[in-house]
């Protein structure tokens, strides 16, 4: 006898979730449990294309949202939307929008709503994964985990350094980003800094700071971005997408924060680690913080030189705001 979940793993699930590269990366857990629970199943995802292609697999494909398909969800839909959603036996969508859930309600078998964003402090991830206990799926691993990356080649210890975000408040000083980048070089690490499309003005601060040139990566798609974090030592970066990838491709990553809520949106991962002062100003997070939750991972520095260059208790004190 078909059990409730047979006949969605013969037919189509469609998972609408619209975000930036961290909101994107944070549903990797829904759809590899979707994924398991379904694994005959072709998982559908629609939303911010360039961010979700980072979530192939566990998904099957890739949609955007601004597709003119979709317009007609907040509204009426077309004959050409209710033909592309026919064999759809599933949705989950991440939606408050009372329009286009009515409407995939009378298009699609069965649909699970649920708000994009968590009313408390509970972590986006495990949030996003709640959705899915209307289904009877629960206890699901909250770790993002990108499998779909360029495989690129770093020879050496190499410090990822990205000191930009979405926001400039959410930006340590670029003169600190400076500082670390030459500590890192003392030890024997090369420093990387991650330029995306948002922050050449925050790059060219720390360059600036620095008086010299070093290593830039940039206009690199976000698959590029993962593969080549995937190599990388160790990342250091600012509360933003990039550094949801890098924890999430296994990196070991420090990450500072700033006004945003930690508890809600820190990159997820057994190496990562979130540095942030008690005012919720990233300028009152000092250097040396970061150097010691870089030492608190095993794999981020050369081992030969730990112990020797390790910033000492009475410096990190005396530093603290």
């Amino acid at each position: 006898m078909e059990g409730e979940h047979d006949v969605v793993r013969r037919k189509k699930v469609l998972v609408w979730r619209v975000g930036g590269v961290g909101d994107t990366v944070l549903l990797i857990p829904v759809l590899r449990a979707l994924r398991r629970h379904f694994p005959r199943s072709h998982i559908v995802v629609v939303g911010n294309p360039e961010p979700l292609s980072l979530a192939i697999p566990p998904a099957d494909e890739v949609r955007s949202a601004d597709e003119a398909l979709w317009a007609t969800l907040f509204s009426r839909p077309s004959d050409e939307l209710k033909d592309c959603l026919k064999n759809f036996e599933l949705a989950v969508v991440y939606t408050e929008d009372e329009v286009l859930v009515r409407n995939l309600e009378g298009i699609v078998g069965r649909v699970v709503c649920w708000p994009p964003l968590p009313g408390d402090e509970t972590h986006e991830a495990e949030h996003l994964l709640k959705a899915l206990q209307a289904l009877g799926i629960r206890d699901e691993d909250p770790t993002p985990r990108i499998e779909a990356y360029k495989d690129l080649e770093l020879k050496g210890k190499v410090l990822a350094v990205h000191p930009g975000s979405g926001s400039p408040e959410k930006n340590w000083p670029p003169d600190r980003f400076a500082e670390l980048i030459l500590w890192a070089e003392e030890l024997g690490v090369s420093p990387l800094l991650i330029c995306g499309p948002a922050d050449r003005v925050a790059v060219e601060a720390v360059v600036d700071a620095l008086g010299r040139w070093v290593p830039i990566a940039k206009d690199l798609s976000l698959r590029e971005v993962a593969g080549l974090l995937a190599r990388c030592s160790a990342f250091v970066g600012n509360d933003s997408g990039i550094a949801h990838i890098a924890a999430a491709v296994g990196t070991p990553t420090v990450v500072i924060f700033g006004p945003t809520e930690p508890k809600v949106w820190a990159p997820v991962g057994k190496d990562v680690r979130v540095v942030r002062a008690s005012s919720g100003r990233t300028e009152d997070v000092p250097l040396q913080e970061v150097q010691e939750a870089l030492f608190r991972m095993d794999r981020a520095l050369p081992p030969s030189t730990s112990s020797l260059s390790r910033p000492s208790r009475t410096s990190e004190t005396n530093s603290k705001v």
